[in-house]
């Protein structure tokens, strides 16, 4: 009986003594992410991350990939719907394989090209058609589409924003002061305005631990400023040490100008990623001539010299080859498409990761977020059964 005017002064501090421990939580946990904010955010300038990504793509002597870029949803009348393509890159060189066909249920159809650039010359094939082209130029068309839009990555960009290093060293791309999370990856963030209207023209997500590899972009209209076009990056590849690529992005294209009148959305994924075998290779010693395209012409295609305005039929026997070059038949509906081409075959190497996961050097707020709930419950449980047995031992008292 002695124990029960105490009672109530036990029920009293019980609920501020949990109010203080998460309240001691919450501020341990608000000054290890404002550290770690201020510490990513500023110790690296737009200058340094420029130079880690013209580091680390200097080292890609050459790449080789096969991917798809198809539409899934809107965009009905678009000539590309299904894309499906093989690409090599060394350098300024260039090599596309790319089949195409419209959305089935507007018209039927199959497109097959083939164009390299070897530096200085370009060489373009139409498939199907049984023609192609040799000309000193770079043609521009057709553009680095899909894999390398998602990595902004093309050494003779026709805007500054098709490419990432081109982006970094304009002096309107500017540095955020603070970092951002996407899932459990710490990104810095690089916004670009316009020189004639100041309104934002782009934006781009750098991922801090995959050497800044884009993990989203976001393009502006320029007419109002809204967003136009954003590309989200969902599993990554490490193809050799420290090079990180995306094998599954997608792009949304939302209906902001009178031009469109529904959002758009496509799927870039590479081959093979779903198995945990992207069909990506870096560095397999890809040599030059390769990428001299109208020295290895099926049979039968009439080649036009623009340079020397002559034309001539390529002759041989290799008569598989020359209908190999007329089949280009496509199950559209079925988003599947015939292997090309075969490139060079390099070292396989982890399988891709899915953007966010949780990774040892890359811990967003989340996972504090989830310690600090576990903290506070700890506390008030301990705090509560301290309680009760003080409440006890009065009583025995």
């Amino acid at each position: 009986m002695k124990s029960h005017p105490r009672e109530p002064r036990t029920r009293a501090w019980l609920p501020l003594a949990c109010a203080a421990v998460a309240s001691m939580c919450f501020a341990h946990f608000a000054q290890a992410a404002d550290a770690a904010k201020r510490t990513a955010a500023g110790t690296v300038s737009k200058e340094d991350i420029l130079a880690a990504v013209v580091a680390s793509r200097s080292r890609i002597q050459d790449l080789s990939v096969r991917f798809r870029y198809d539409v899934v949803k809107g965009e009905r009348d678009e000539a590309m719907y299904r894309h499906h393509e093989f690409a090599v890159v060394k350098g300024v060189m260039l090599y596309v394989d790319r089949v195409v066909s419209p959305n089935p249920a507007v018209r039927k159809g199959v497109g097959g090209l083939e164009c390299s650039y070897n530096g200085l010359k370009t060489t373009i094939h139409l498939r199907g058609a049984g023609r192609a082209t040799v000309a000193t130029e770079r043609v521009v068309d057709p553009n680095r589409r899909g894999f390398f839009e998602v990595m902004l990555w093309d050494p003779q960009p026709v805007a500054p924003e098709e490419d990432l290093v081109s982006l970094l060293k304009l002096p309107e791309a500017r540095l955020r002061d603070t970092v951002e999370w996407i899932g459990s990856d710490a990104c810095h963030v690089v916004d670009v305005r316009s020189p004639l209207t100041g309104r934002l023209h782009t934006t781009v997500w750098l991922a801090t631990s995959k050497e800044f590899l884009p993990l989203k972009i976001h393009y502006f209209s320029v007419s109002n400023g809204r967003l136009l076009i954003e590309f989200i990056v969902h599993e990554v590849f490490e193809a050799a040490d420290g090079l990180w690529f995306p094998v599954l992005a997608t792009r949304k294209l939302y209906p902001v100008l009178s031009s469109i009148t529904e959002e758009g959305e496509r799927r870039m994924q590479v081959d093979g990623w779903r198995e945990g075998r992207p069909d990506l290779r870096v560095n397999t010693g890809v040599p030059d001539d390769f990428f001299d395209l109208w020295k290895r012409l099926p049979p039968g295609t009439l080649l036009v010299d623009r340079d020397a305005q002559t034309a001539i039929t390529v002759e041989g026997t290799d008569y598989v080859a020359a209908a190999r070059n007329l089949d280009l038949s496509i199950e559209s509906a079925e988003l599947l498409v015939p292997e090309r081409a075969q490139g060079p075959v390099g070292e396989q190497r982890a399988p891709p990761q899915t953007v966010g996961r949780q990774m040892a050097q890359s811990r967003g707020p989340g996972a504090l977020v989830l310690k600090l709930a576990v903290a506070v419950l700890a506390g008030g449980a301990m705090v509560w059964v301290l309680a009760a047995y003080l409440r006890k031992w009065r009583r025995v008292s």
